[in-house]
């Protein structure tokens, strides 16, 4: 894991567990950096044949049939207007499927892939707050990462959870003790205004999930968004 500065206009890599979260937490860090790539690690296609779930509905949908397709075209819009291309696994979310030991090792592999192709010089991973599809993808992208020793690696604050401070600070804790060190990174805090303008447009593409947040009388994930937190990662 490199801890050499990655020039502002080189494209990273940044690892999503769903099709929203890497413009929600990194949408600022990717307008800076056109030609980035954000890989979604769930971003699989449920079987047909199953119910609507809570949150799917919540989204406006009323049958499994073309949710993730509806999802995967807010995404790409998204991706777009912050000058990035989207990557789409074909994992299932929690929501649609249990995770386990194995899809973990799986999902890694996959990332690192990603990481293989061009010059990768920084991944930016979610720190794993809270919702276990982020936890996963976290570890799987961290096991990628370590395979990947030249990536320079730096963890994210997932949001909307990176608001509770409590999540973040026990998070951290527990990286550190399993012999990390975690640096707030130089890209780290406010963007400028004209990335965060097209990060706001960006989270506007996720119609879906707008709603399902405002539907479950969850908080705007839109709030807040001008301040994105970023530690290096580097084995000792």
């Amino acid at each position: 894991m490199s801890s050499e500065a990655t020039p502002p206009e080189q494209p990273i890599v940044v690892v999503s567990p769903h099709l929203d979260d890497g413009v929600l937490s990194c949408g600022g860090l990717l307008a800076a950096r056109p030609r980035s790539t954000v890989v979604t690690v769930f971003a699989g296609r449920p079987p047909n044949s199953g119910a609507v779930t809570q949150w799917d509905a919540a989204s406006g949908f009323s049958e499994v049939d073309g949710v993730i397709d509806s999802r995967r075209l807010e995404d790409a819009a998204a991706c777009a207007t912050v000058g990035a291309t989207p990557v789409w696994l074909p994992f299932l979310d929690a929501q649609y499927s249990s995770h386990t030991a194995p899809v973990v090792a799986a999902i890694a592999t996959s990332i690192g892939r990603v990481l293989d192709t061009g010059c990768t010089a920084m991944a930016a991973i979610p720190l794993g707050l809270f919702h276990e599809d982020h936890r996963v993808a976290s570890e799987a992208a961290l096991a990628a990462c370590r395979a990947h020793p030249s990536v320079r690696t730096v963890f994210y604050a997932d949001w909307p959870y990176a608001r509770h401070d409590e999540l973040v600070t026990a998070r951290l804790r527990c990286l550190r003790q399993r012999g990390l060190s975690l640096q707030t990174a130089i890209e780290s805090g406010r963007r400028a205004s004209q990335d965060i303008c097209s990060k706001r447009r960006a989270i506007d593409c996720y119609q879906s999930q707008l709603r399902a947040f405002s539907t479950s009388g969850l908080r705007d994930p839109r709030q807040g968004i001008e301040r994105e937190l970023l530690w290096e990662a580097r084995c000792v």
